[in-house]
């Protein structure tokens, strides 16, 4: 099933189902398009809800930027936005008492730490990531109030090259998801910076190049070395996200091919943040109950220390009541 082993397909449909998301199927652009609708379908009044509750925000909320629709991206200055600033303190303060040496990750090269609610230092970074005037510039990007799918630090060491996510890739699934960079420190070329191609560069065009020079579709689940993409797409296209602390790139990921955590001379130390919409493929298709009642239960005092009266009724449970706090299998 377009990439899929039987053995993964099998896997899936016998053991969870609601996750069929999962499969290649779901990494071409037809293929995303498809699992989006069936989703919306399956939760339309989850999708309704994230609508309306938009529909509600945006006379009454002003973005501090736009994300540009046609790249999939912006890069901003954060530094004389009080909440962002006290953010980036306190993700470097977490950061820095991390000990990163001994922590466990599934790549050597990129290290990281989901942040949890409850713990010091979070809420700061908690009432940004929150904050309307954030999450209504990535709701006019993505048509719906998103959900906040994950609040990490990142650690690159930037000392090895192994391949996968340092080769050019899409992110997931999706048709759209907004991944927020926020620099901790300055990030220069020796830092293993973020470097990705803006959407208008990789469209159809640019995917049937894939196809001929590689014989295979140009699906999200790929990875590419830089002699195939600089034969699709010029040099010059390609944006190095450096910049001082407090500058952080908003990216559409699974719209411009990015990659990042190549080897320098100094480490790269970011705050990640992750909007997606209610029909992303990494939430269960079914069975979501579980998942919300969870999550409302972790941030639950948080909500209570941050909530903001004047906001649609709803905005902070469909925020956060689906993101990835806990294994969906």
């Amino acid at each position: 099933m377009f990439g899929d082993s039987l053995l993964s397909i099998l896997t899936v449909v016998l053991k969870r189902p609601s996750m069929i998301g999962s499969l290649h199927w779901s990494c071409s652009v037809i293929g995303g398009k498809l699992y989006y609708y069936i989703a919306a379908l399956f939760n339309w009044f989850e999708y309704a809800a994230h609508k309306q509750i938009y529909a509600e925000l945006k006379p009454t909320v002003k973005a501090n930027f736009s994300i540009d629709k046609s790249g999939g991206y912006t890069i901003e200055d954060l530094n004389k936005n009080p909440l962002a600033v006290n953010a980036i303190s306190a993700a470097s303060t977490l950061l820095e008492s991390i000990n990163w040496q001994t922590k466990k990750s599934q790549k050597s090269f990129l290290l990281s730490y989901r942040v949890h609610p409850d713990e010091e230092h979070a809420e700061a970074i908690y009432r940004f990531a929150l904050s309307p005037s954030l999450v209504i510039a990535v709701a006019d990007y993505l048509g719906t109030l998103p959900i906040l799918s994950s609040v990490s630090l990142l650690y690159s060491p930037n000392t090895e090259f192994a391949g996968r996510s340092q080769l050019f890739h899409f992110d997931g699934h999706e048709l759209k998801q907004v991944k927020c960079f926020v620099m901790l420190d300055e990030i220069t070329e020796d830092s293993g910076p973020f470097h990705f191609i803006p959407a208008q560069y990789t469209d159809k065009k640019f995917r049937r190049a894939i196809k001929r020079l590689t014989g295979q579709r140009c699906l999200q689940s790929l990875k590419y070395p830089d002699e195939i993409i600089y034969q699709a797409v010029a040099r010059d296209t390609v944006v190095r996200c450096t910049g001082t602390r407090g500058t952080v790139s908003i990216v559409d990921t699974a719209r411009c091919m990015h990659y990042g955590s190549r080897p320098g001379t100094r480490p790269r130390k970011i705050l990640a943040l992750l909007y997606v919409t209610p029909c992303a493929s990494d939430i269960p298709l079914w069975g979501r109950e579980p998942i919300r009642r969870n999550n409302l239960n972790d941030y639950h005092d948080l909500i209570q220390r941050i909530a903001d009266p004047s906001l649609p009724d709803g905005y902070y449970r469909r925020l956060i009541a689906l993101r990835k706090n806990i294994p969906y299998y």
